[in-house]
């Protein structure tokens, strides 16, 4: 039954809430880059997209190559303008769905998005919801692209997304490195959380949402009809995300320098964390599960590896997960990984999918390849990488775009799905490609780049920006995985590059500007 009773948690944050959101809006929300000419300033050209965006160097695998510029061409035609009658910023990113904006879509999208920030509209996209926010803090998960207006109202069971638009935010953050949007934004992420936890809460403090308001619309992860509110259940993934959602507001407060504040809520993460864990967390078959009527529901989907991502599962549990679920043929690793819906279930669909009763997702594989990676499971997340990326290609190579989502059992569109969807798909060619296959994660605040060599093929990223920063890297062909790397080194300002490789070998060195050889072994770094 949702709560409606008042929380000592949010009585403490509404006079600091009060204070911050009437800040006025900084210049970034009205931030954007335009290169091209003529007409849409976003309709690139495909060597104008070449000349700004990283490029990824794999040279026994161009076919992966072409699929990432291909993604990124389908984008271009995915940046409307907005209108006076939808009141949207002047650009931003379509999700490529129906005309309408929607909230999980959009910060999906950011994920591989904000490798073309100086060319795409990537946090102008995320302003189209905090300029629609109501003063309550409510924030519609769609808004109408003819009129701006909610698609359904407040009090609507399905109104919100999964409330994940922080970690969005502080994901945009490692690349931009620019905490001054971080100090805008704060005081609405914080109204949005303080609403979320308002009118989402069941009576025992766990959260919960509907079929189409979680994103996955006909998941079995509700029981009645995917637009029902069903008193008495608790949503696994809606409750990982609100943790989620909490994780992050307490790292931006912490990168403003607000450490109360950043205080306050990792007591809300650790709160949420402990009561995810006692009660959703089933020992006996080593899964996270929903809770209906006080009792835990043993369905598996993909939702119930959110956890993974907020970071609130332990290594034995996160063994579990892997070993008896994860990569379980039976379960969620078929031809295609990740199943949306472990096979065991009656509803799987293994020709098709059906949407969410199998499909495979780019939105949910990114958030289980991530959750991975934060847990050291750095092998098993490439591989995963390497056979989705795969079966990504295949139906690209035949039908030449990029799907809504796809089959489990076969190298195939889902249906229903649609196509040139970019749209959060992007991440199967882009993201999933530069993080997971070539290995890279950047830290712009800490002026960072860590690199996974996890490819023998000469490989690596040219025109990689971060921060104010240009870097490229290139490793040469090896024999072996775990054999030392020769790597080229450009960049535009010092940064740090901590490389690892498959096995546990690790280094880590500072450049200056300029072009180097580097081999770590034997400590040789050469003026190139």
């Amino acid at each position: 039954m949702q709560s409606h009773r008042r929380h000592p948690f949010l009585a403490r944050l509404c006079l600091l809430v009060l204070l911050l959101y009437l800040l006025p809006l900084s210049p970034a929300f009205s931030r954007s880059t335009r290169l091209a000419d003529g007409g849409n300033p976003y309709h690139y050209t495909l060597e104008q997209l070449q000349a700004a965006l990283p490029q990824p160097i794999l040279d026994k695998h161009p076919q992966w190559i072409t699929m990432y510029w291909g993604a990124w061409q389908i984008l271009t035609k995915h940046i409307l303008a907005g209108t006076p009658e939808n009141g949207f910023v002047s650009y931003y990113m379509d999700p490529a769905f129906n005309g309408d904006i929607f909230l999980w879509d959009t910060v999906f999208m950011s994920m591989f998005a904000r490798y073309g920030r100086d060319l795409f509209p990537v946090t102008a996209s995320f302003d189209n919801f905090y300029h629609k926010q109501d003063a309550d803090g409510f924030i519609a998960r769609q808004f109408k692209g003819t009129s701006g207006l909610p698609y359904q109202g407040k009090n609507d069971p399905n109104s919100i997304n999964p409330p994940i638009l922080s970690w969005g935010e502080w994901e945009y953050y490692q690349l931009s490195g620019d905490s001054s949007r971080l100090k805008t934004v704060l005081p609405r992420l914080i109204k949005f959380y303080t609403w979320v936890k308002t009118h989402r809460t069941n009576s025992d403090g766990l959260y919960w949402n509907t079929g189409v308001g979680s994103g996955m619309d006909n998941s079995p992860e509700h029981t009645v009809c995917d637009t029902c509110f069903e008193p008495g259940q608790d949503w696994i993934d809606m409750s990982a995300q609100q943790a989620l959602n909490a994780l992050s507001i307490s790292r931006i407060a912490q990168a403003v320098g607000n450490t109360q504040l950043a205080s306050q809520f990792q007591q809300e993460y650790a709160h949420l964390k402990n009561l995810i864990n006692q009660r959703m967390w089933s020992k006996q078959d080593g899964m996270y599960y929903p809770i209906k009527d006080g009792q835990q529901r043993p369905v598996k989907t993909i939702g119930s590896f959110w956890p993974l991502l907020a970071q609130l599962a332990d290594t034995n549990q996160v063994s579990r997960l892997i070993k008896e679920h994860l990569l379980n043929p039976n379960e969620f690793y078929r031809e295609h990984p990740f199943a949306s819906l472990a096979a065991t279930d009656p509803h799987y669909n293994a020709a098709t999918g059906n949407y969410w009763n199998g499909g495979v997702w780019a939105p949910t594989n990114y958030m289980v390849e991530r959750g991975l990676k934060l847990y050291g499971e750095e092998d098993t997340a490439y591989q995963a990488a390497l056979q989705d990326i795969d079966n990504i290609y295949r139906v690209y190579q035949r039908t030449g775009t990029l799907w809504e989502n796809y089959a489990p059992d076969s190298a195939s569109q889902g249906i229903p799905a649609r196509p040139n969807f970019v749209g959060w798909s992007g991440n199967f060619a882009i993201s999933e490609l530069l993080e997971d296959i070539i290995g890279l994660r950047v830290d712009a605040p800490a002026h960072t780049l860590n690199w996974r060599l996890n490819l023998t093929e000469r490989n690596g990223i040219t025109n990689l920006h971060f921060g104010q920063n240009v870097v490229s890297l290139v490793a040469e062909q090896r024999q072996n995985a775990s054999d030392t790397p020769h790597l080229t080194v450009q960049a535009l300002q010092p940064f740090t590059l901590n490389l690892s490789l498959p096995g546990g070998k690790t280094f880590a060195h500072t450049f200056t500007s300029g072009k180097w050889r580097w081999t770590p072994d034997s400590k040789e770094l050469k003026d190139s």
